[in-house]
């Protein structure tokens, strides 16, 4: 599984992000898929916060069918109208591994890596 979500501290720009938007005319009406840089694993995602933290952190990887009895079990099930099973298989079938250049085109700034995003928030994520 591959996701290219962007970077927290970019998810943190949405007000710089808004203000780009609404002064430029191509970019006001249409939506954005906000990215990262590139798509990576949720294994590389654990990898980096090991080596940026210095202690160790594992992804486990589940099924979707442990994924859905940890929802029900959590009480999701009437948030999600009796649906429960969430983004997993959308994430599995690989519809999350898109990169964007949309951060990039509205505001001109480069999207900040993830690697980049735990070094930089180091000491908050310990």
């Amino acid at each position: 599984m591959r996701t290219a979500r962007p970077a927290t501290s970019t998810c943190a720009t949405w007000g710089r992000w808004r203000r780009a938007c609404s002064w430029r005319r191509d970019t006001r009406a249409r939506p954005h898929e906000l990215t990262g840089p590139s798509a990576i694993t949720y294994g590389q995602i654990a990898e980096t916060l090991t080596a940026v933290l210095g202690r160790p952190i594992r992804y486990v990887p589940i099924s979707h069918e442990q994924y859905k009895r940890a929802l029900l079990g959590a009480g999701y099930a009437r948030a999600l109208g009796g649906r429960a099973g969430g983004p997993q298989p959308l994430l599995r079938r690989g519809n999350a591994a898109g990169v964007s250049p949309s951060v990039r085109r509205v505001t001109g700034r480069d999207v900040i890596p993830f690697a980049q995003f735990a070094r930089d928030y180091a000491d908050k994520l310990r």
